[in-house]
């Protein structure tokens, strides 16, 4: 009772045009019923019962109310989704992600929607487990790589004797299933709270030891506690950097200690709907890569 009754406080009833873009690249016309920050529920003819739990996208089109003047094109909203359910009455969506080139505009539809638009966006911003942060996927991922390169920038110039390059940066498309960096040796560093995703630091193993040699001002030769020690906190520093370059947008992003990963026999499983970028370095110690993930 309590789930449903904060369910239906935080959803605006509005009806908007749109249209649902399937993985497949078919378009199915859709009108809003309801609307959240979290999810929609929406008018539409029935779609194959296999695409529920996809990812798809939906495209809001609002119409500028203008009465004077020149015609404007209209706020296309286009939002990251997943197919939850589809019966009779319609489809269910939850959101995974934001076009926030048009969250303003979707921000303003719900203060000129909702009785209560401050504390749904209040919730929106403070409420970690709601189904979705206003994290605009896009130009968080351009973000992310810049707070990689000047963490790792600041951190060599600081700890090392030697240079470090930014090479190029990779982000993961959409709709492609998330898959860990599968490298001889990779630290992780995990954060929570306002949102919630990870630090992969990973390389071959031998640079992986050089690295944590070159911080450590010793001659590892190995994997041994102590390299694992160096190389796990290179990650944290890492993390560290990128979580105060989050900390202008998200609040209270919380990091857990490292974990070292090495060998060729380990798999990490995680999540198929992350986010994320993968930042590439060359270096004296040898080539390795940043990357963070999130949700």
């Amino acid at each position: 009772m309590a789930n449903s009754e904060k369910r239906h406080k935080h959803r605006v009833l509005l009806h908007i045009k749109g249209e649902l873009q399937l993985p497949d690249g078919s378009l199915v016309p859709v009108k809003t019923k309801n609307i959240s920050f979290a999810g929609a529920k929406v008018e539409a003819a029935p779609v194959d019962d296999s695409w529920t739990g996809k990812f798809c996208v939906l495209r809001l089109i609002i119409q500028s109310d203008q009465e004077e003047g020149p015609s404007t094109e209209p706020h296309i909203i286009e939002l990251q989704c997943q197919l939850i359910r589809t019966d009779d009455t319609g489809l269910g969506i939850k959101f995974i992600g934001i076009d926030l080139e048009r969250y303003e505009a979707f921000e303003q539809l719900v203060h000129n929607s909702a009785k209560n638009p401050q504390q749904i966006l209040d919730q929106l911003r403070r409420d970690p487990n709601l189904s979705v942060n206003p994290v605009d996927v896009r130009l968080l991922q351009e973000e992310l790589s810049n707070f990689i390169i000047q963490a790792v920038n600041d951190i060599f110039l600081a700890f090392f004797s030697s240079k470090v390059s930014a090479g190029p940066a990779l982000v993961k498309p959409d709709f492609t299933p998330y898959e860990p960096p599968s490298t001889e040796a990779t630290a992780i560093v995990n954060f929570n709270g306002a949102i919630s995703g990870g630090i992969h630091l990973s390389s071959p193993l031998h640079v992986a030891v050089r690295l944590a040699g070159a911080l450590a001002h010793e001659e590892f030769h190995e994997m041994n506690e102590e390299a694992c020690d160096a190389l796990g906190e290179l990650a944290n520093m890492i993390a560290g950097g990128v979580q105060t370059g989050l900390n202008d947008s998200f609040e209270d992003i919380n990091l857990t200690p490292p974990t070292i990963i090495f060998g060729s026999d380990y798999g990490m499983a995680y999540k198929s709907n992350l986010s994320s970028v993968k930042q590439y370095f060359t270096s004296e110690s040898g080539p390795f890569l940043v990357e963070c993930f999130f949700s």
